[in-house]
């Protein structure tokens, strides 16, 4: 009995210190590995095993020494693309990879544009026959679950749990824009192709981009020290807010004793500075950060009495609490979020009234923008927009307030990119931008910052595709309307507010920068259609053309020529286009 208890004791301990190996998907049946290369493979054994790599390619044995945490990594060297081979890995128990194919592996990212699969959407042309003979056994893909991680991560989970092999079944939702460009690397270099797509729609590009890395772009310093905070520790974030609250209660000169009483009717608000909203208030209280209130007066009809009203405050930047008479009647947080609060009719009496907004500025403008009305009905409405007394409560930075989301700055990188390094791959490409409209300039730095972070965090300058959508605001005014172009943004802001919450901020963001960039396109006088262009039907007879099709398609070429740079509307430049077009 007691050498039977030994043998067990034994058997279990062996049993434990031969623990089956744990590898990422990246490493998994199917599998695609860089040709001509020395990649990397990972992962988990027991603790200060040694663990043995054999390729069946050339049959030679890689080893190495799992650390005390039990991560462990060889490099081992490819041949020439073809395959299939096996994979076999040991730390005593033995883990077999088949159908190991060599070839050009490729990173696929970006938002939407990226992620749009072949038949999902229903937006791919003739789908249903490219589905169908989607039948390409040396293709192989791999997607990336969508994560989101405050701190960088070493692990990930895929969409099937590891590479699948390219077929009808596999490549419907699967993305379109890395399908097509690994068949033709596929066809036209008669190699197997591996595709990793990492991508997430409707989400900007700081996203994807390392925290170190970012931090070099003053935009974001603060928001990354909140998540540098946040990303160390298992943080409460409903303690963080809670925090927040009680920081900005203690600045605001506004309150005595927790409550507010700049708000009250009887307040005498004359010393106070006068400010025009909508409007930012720092043309008012340069480079304002932290509280500011705002009083209006207002004389309420008698026939309003009793009645229950509507206050529409626009969009303010970035937090707010609204009084109407000293009671709190609502209250906001994010900039993009139109706020309109109801006033009981209880609350509503003949004559004069004080609306009060306590502003809260986590840094950038500050401020309130959009139509500001008190009504009744529809129709019956009193202009709150204009004068209004000022005061500062506390000029002081303040952290804004923390969403979780995929728009977060880092936190796909971390998530989803971060864990895929340092597998070896041929390139990248990129597809993202939409998200970023109105940031152009800012977009300069960031789109290099990416591509420089990403290389150094593998440490190979590797090839970087991608796509832009260019002048896409000028092609959809130009397809809608210059005149309609408004009420497609009335609708589409409305359709967002009717939607579940999820990505509701960013997506209202999105419609904000818009219509300011509209705003601006209709300042400059930009060219969005074909009344606009330097040249017209006369002038390009001038030069020999026919009126007729030939002609109308000409000028409708050079307006998809000018949408490209509006530089380029200039008679000289479009004359001259012509002429090469036409050999003259």
């Amino acid at each position: 009995m007691y050498k039977w208890i030994i043998l067990m004791s034994g058997l279990f301990a062996s049993l434990t210190a031969c623990a089956k190996i744990k590898l990422s998907p990246l490493f998994s049946d199917n599998m695609v590995l860089q040709q001509e290369a020395e990649v990397p493979v990972w992962g988990k054994a027991s603790p200060e095993m040694r663990v043995i790599v054999i390729p069946s390619w050339s049959g030679e044995k890689y080893e190495n020494i799992a650390d005390r945490t039990g991560n462990w990594k060889v490099n081992i060297k490819t041949p020439k693309a073809g395959g299939p081979y096996h994979l076999e890995i040991t730390d005593g128990e033995k883990v077999r990879l088949e159908n190991v194919m060599i070839g050009e592996v490729w990173l696929c990212s970006g938002q939407s544009n990226m992620q749009m699969p072949v038949e999902g959407w229903g937006k791919v042309k003739n789908y249903q026959q490219e589905v169908a003979q989607a039948n390409y056994p040396d293709i192989r893909l791999m997607t990336v679950s969508n994560t989101i991680s405050l701190s960088p991560s070493q692990e990930f989970t895929a969409v099937g749990g590891g590479w699948q092999v390219c077929s009808s079944v596999t490549i419907r939702e699967f993305s379109a824009t890395a399908y097509f460009f690994g068949r033709e690397i596929a066809r036209t270099q008669q190699v197997p192709v591996g595709l990793i797509c990492a991508h997430w729609g409707g989400t900007n590009i700081e996203s994807w981009i390392s925290a170190q890395a970012l931090g070099e772009v003053p935009d974001f310093v603060e928001q990354l020290k909140l998540i540098r905070r946040l990303g160390n520790k298992d943080c409460d974030l409903q303690a963080e807010e809670e925090q927040r609250q009680a920081k900005i209660l203690s600045l605001d000169k506004g309150m005595r004793n927790g409550k507010p009483f700049w708000n009250t009717l009887s307040y005498n608000d004359e010393g106070w500075t006068s400010h025009s909203f909508p409007g930012n208030i720092e043309k008012t209280f340069p480079d304002f950060d932290g509280i500011v209130w705002g009083r209006k007066t207002v004389d309420i009809p008698e026939q309003w009495e009793g009645k229950t009203l509507s206050l529409h405050m626009g969009y303010v930047d970035d937090e707010d609490i609204t009084y109407f008479n000293g009671i709190e009647i609502g209250s906001t947080k994010g900039y993009t979020r139109s706020r309109t609060y109801e006033i009981p009719g209880n609350l509503v009496k003949a004559g004069k009234a004080v609306i009060t907004v306590r502003i809260v500025d986590t840094g950038g403008g500050c401020g309130i923008g959009g139509e500001m009305k008190l009504s009744k009905d529809v129709g019956d409405w009193i202009l709150i927009s204009g004068e209004w007394k000022c005061k500062v409560a506390a000029q002081s930075h303040i952290d804004p307030v923390f969403e979780m989301n995929p728009n977060v700055q880092t936190v796909l990188y971390n998530g989803m990119i971060h864990p895929l390094a340092p597998y070896k791959f041929r390139g990248v490409i990129w597809y993202q931008g939409e998200n970023n409209v109105g940031r152009a300039t800012q977009y300069r730095i960031l789109l290099p910052l990416l591509i420089q972070s990403w290389r150094e965090e593998w440490g190979n300058d590797f090839p970087f595709y991608l796509v832009q959508l260019a002048n896409y605001l000028e092609r959809a005014m130009n397809r809608i309307g210059v005149e309609l172009f408004p009420y497609y943004l009335a609708v589409r802001l409305a359709d967002v507010k009717a939607q579940s919450p999820y990505q509701k901020r960013e997506k209202i963001e999105n419609i904000v920068e818009m219509r300011q960039l509209y705003q601006e396109i209709i300042k400059k006088q930009e060219c969005v259609t074909l009344r606009q262009l330097a040249v017209g039907g006369r002038e390009l007879m001038d030069l020999g053309m026919k009126p007729g099709r030939e002609l109308g398609s000409m000028l409708s070429e050079l307006l998809e020529y000018v949408l490209d740079d509006p530089a380029r509307n200039d008679k000289e430049i479009l004359c001259a286009y012509v002429k090469n077009k036409l050999n003259l």
